[in-house]
């Protein structure tokens, strides 16, 4: 298989998890696959004991909602998790709207830059770890689902 969307729009939904409750206890995954073999798609289900998370992802279906974190007390809405523009939080009658111009395309992976040059000073930091938390759970879904790139 030389294609997996898990690698592309999966990566995601995955890092904002990996951002906000770290290192799941276990992953459950589930790919779609097009007829020439490729992932189109899937879904994943991260334990992390006292809370669930369901994560979807497609290359072949754009969803028309939100991405939502539902809690006991409130929810928070994003509009688009892969660049973010507008975040709804509610508390019960309470509503808060957090919006962020767009940025265009030469500056919107500025953050990643300077976390990368951290890095490379030999700093560490939160994104690095939640690098590391997002990839072991890519590896995991991948290795559910059979995709391999060793045998390419």
């Amino acid at each position: 298989y030389k294609n997996a969307a898990i690698l592309d729009i999966g990566v995601y939904p995955i890092a904002v998890c990996a951002h906000l409750f770290g290192k799941p206890l276990s992953v459950s995954a589930k790919s779609v696959r097009l007829s020439n073999g490729f992932e189109g798609g899937g879904g994943l289900l991260l334990d992390y004991g006292t809370h669930t998370v369901a994560i979807s992802y497609s290359k072949i279906a754009d969803s028309l909602t939100p991405s939502c974190i539902l809690g006991e007390k409130g929810a928070i809405s994003i509009d688009r998790i892969s660049e973010p523009h507008e975040v709804t939080i509610r508390q019960g009658s309470d509503t808060q709207v957090l919006q962020r111009p767009a940025v265009g395309a030469p500056d919107n992976m500025f953050e990643e830059i300077l976390a990368f040059e951290q890095v490379v000073e030999g700093k560490r930091d939160g994104l690095l770890d939640a690098t590391e938390i997002s990839l072991a759970i890519i590896d995991e879904a991948l290795k559910q689902n059979g995709i391999n790139f060793d045998e390419m």
